[in-house]
Formats: structure tokens, C-alpha cells, sequence
């Protein structure tokens, strides 16, 4: 699907002529802002860690104006003249798959819609009440062909717009809803390249851990983590904050954001020694954690440990852990399993 992407400013507007870090445009409307077009589809999560690297968010929308400038049918409606057509915004969203590409909007840490930059959220231009109502979705885009907001499910690969700092203010922002994560430095390159295969079908692979992830439902957690040892799995070992929101917006139901512990997801963390000690059913470093408030607690009678796909109103966040009684059955629980390679 071929689609053109336009860039516009006001008849009585000039071209701002600031410097943007590569890559980048100026924004028509904000000169402490430049525009970067995300190359690669992405999901949601992925898109706003690649625009936190680049000390930026996914871009937030506070005015029609500011809608307008970012998508093409408004240029045409408002009457405004078409100064340039972006290349690099043609490039970018000519490839596009879905006809549409994410901004910063989602309520899938809180639990009201908000912006990942933590500007307040002032505005709103949703396609239609249903838009910004369902119940297996959590992440905004906008429509190509007539600039509206629709909600959609975060781990669906879309294109998407940061807005970046200009160069001579560059300061480091960490996001609210995903922090900043410290990345190591980069490896010397090597002569072999490993590519992992596809998933297994009904399996869905996350490149950000490069491992393969699956939902299942209805399990105490013993019987879980044999379900996923049968398929070649353990119950998913969690590493990073964005690992812990993958799984949780992965195993998402409808009633996760009740204060029910039993709507949440097992994953593979254990302790047989009372909480003295915890560990991950994958023989993997217990290296990050995510205790909800007050947790872990009643160690003696809960061993293992869920993970909770929703915020809600009892002070739980998304990819919160919580210690609870193995033998409780849960809504679903997610398995983990390394892809096969080849060179």
C-alpha cells in the first residue's frame, strides 16, 4: 500500500531552520521539537524505547493544529498549503502494512489514557466513541487517511513518529510509563550472523529479548510450568521492565484490571525457602524485579508468583510482581522458550 505523507506549515509560516539530530525534521510548530520517522515497524513498547533512546517519546498531540501537521487530510480540509512532502516521511510509511502508526498515547500503565511524555492529555481526536473503548487493546495510532485516533492492540508492528529534541537542547528524558533502560555497550561485530526462525505457530517471538512467548489458560502454577516444560518452555523468566509489560499486555483478559488476583498470569518465579531466596523455573539470574506494594508477602504460604497484565484500582501496575498461592488456578499463564537458529 502506497501511501504519501505530507508535512505542511501555514501560508504566513516559515520553514524553521533549526538543527535536528539526524535522521529528524523540524517541527512546524514547536521549535524546541524535531520530528523522527521510525523506519521499521515496531510495536508499541519497542517504538517509544527506540524514541527514549534518542531522547525523545512517541509523539503527543495537545491541538488540531498539531494534528493537522502530522497527517495528510487535514492539509487539504484546513486549506493550508503543502510546502514540502517529507521524503523521509514518505519512506518511511509508503511501506506501511496497516495504514496507520503510533503516537504516545496509551493507557496501559495507568488507567486512564495519557501521554508517554507526561504532558497533560488535553486533547482528543478518536474516530469514534468505540475507538477508545476496547477491551484487548491499550495503544493509540492515528489514521493515515483522515488523522483519528484509534485503540489498538500494543504488540501489533507499526511505523511511528517520536518527537526529539533540537541539538543544542538535548537532555536525557526517561518516560514515566517505560523508563530508560542503561543498554551495555555494543559488541565488536563477528563474522556469523545467527537469525532466529519463526516462532511456532500461535507462538509470538519478541525481538527485544529475542525469545518466543505463548498465553495459556487456566492453571494452577505446577501444572503450568509442566504445561510449558512439554512444549519446550518454562514459565516465562521476566529481565527488564519491557520484558515485564510484554507479557503482561500479552496476557491480557478482560477483568485483569480488577482487584482479582486470580485474573492475572503466572510466570516462573519460585522460592523454596520461604522468600529468603527467589528464582526463575529457567535456571536464569533473578536480576530484575517488580514487587507490587506491601509484596512479597505471607511467605509461608505463597511460593510462586504472578504477574499482573493490567493497572487497576487497588495500586497494582502493569508488570507488577505479586507472590500468591501455587496452588490457585489463574486466568492464564505465559510460557517462554528460546527460537531455534540457524546461520
Amino acid at each position: 500500500m502506497f501511501i504519501k505523507f505530507f508535512i505542511c506549515i501555514v501560508l504566513a509560516g516559515s520553514v524553521n531552520s533549526y538543527t535536528c539530530p539526524e535522521g529528524a525534521l523540524p517541527s512546524p510548530t514547536n521549535t524546541a521539537a524535531c520530528y523522527y520517522f521510525g523506519k521499521d515497524e515496531s510495536y508499541y513498547i519497542d517504538a517509544e524505547i527506540t524514541c527514549d533512546g534518542k531522547s525523545g517519546h512517541l509523539i503527543s498531540i495537545h491541538n488540531m493544529m498539531d494534528n493537522m501537521f502530522i497527517t495528510r487530510g487535514f492539509c487539504t480540509k484546513m486549506q493550508i498549503l503543502i510546502i514540502k512532502i517529507s521524503e523521509e516521511a514518505i519512506k518511511t510509511f509508503s511501506h506501511s502494512t496497516t495504514g496507520d502508526f503510533w503516537i504516545g498515547i496509551s493507557n496501559i500503565v495507568q488507567t486512564t489514557w495519557s501521554w508517554s511524555d507526561s504532558t497533560p492529555f488535553d486533547f482528543e481526536n478518536w474516530n469514534d466513541q468505540s475507538s477508545k473503548n476496547r477491551t484487548d487493546a491499550g495503544c493509540g495510532a492515528v489514521l493515515l487517511e483522515n488523522g483519528r485516533w484509534i485503540d489498538d492492540y500494543c504488540f501489533r508492528k507499526k511505523s511511528f513518529i517520536c518527537s526529539v529534541p533540537v541539538l543544542n537542547d538535548v537532555v536525557v528524558h526517561p518516560s514515566p510509563g517505560i523508563p530508560a533502560t542503561e543498554l551495555p555497550p555494543s559488541s565488536p561485530p563477528t563474522t556469523t550472523v545467527y537469525v532466529p526462525k519463526e516462532c511456532p505457530p500461535s507462538w509470538v517471538y519478541y525481538e527485544t529479548t529475542g525469545f518466543c512467548y505463548k498465553v495459556f489458560e487456566n492453571s494452577d502454577w505446577h501444572s503450568a510450568e509442566n504445561g510449558c516444560v512439554k512444549n519446550g518452555a518454562h514459565l516465562a523468566s521476566i529481565h527488564s521492565l519491557e520484558e515485564a509489560m510484554f507479557v503482561g499486555i500479552l496476557a491480557y483478559i478482560p477483568g485483569a484490571e480488577q482487584c482479582d488476583g486470580t485474573k492475572q498470569t503466572w510466570i516462573g518465579l519460585y522460592t523454596n525457602d520461604n522468600g529468603i531466596s527467589w528464582q526463575w523455573t529457567d535456571g536464569t539470574p533473578f536480576d530484575y524485579n517488580k514487587w507490587g506494594i506491601t509484596q512479597p508477602d505471607l511467605p509461608e504460604t505463597q511460593h510462586c508468583a504472578q504477574l499482573f497484565s493490567s493497572s487497576n484500582q487497588c495500586n497494582w501496575q502493569l508488570g507488577d510482581f505479586d507472590n500468591f498461592d501455587c496452588y490457585s488456578n489463574l486466568s492464564t499463564y505465559v510460557c517462554k522458550k528460546v527460537p531455534t537458529f540457524f546461520i
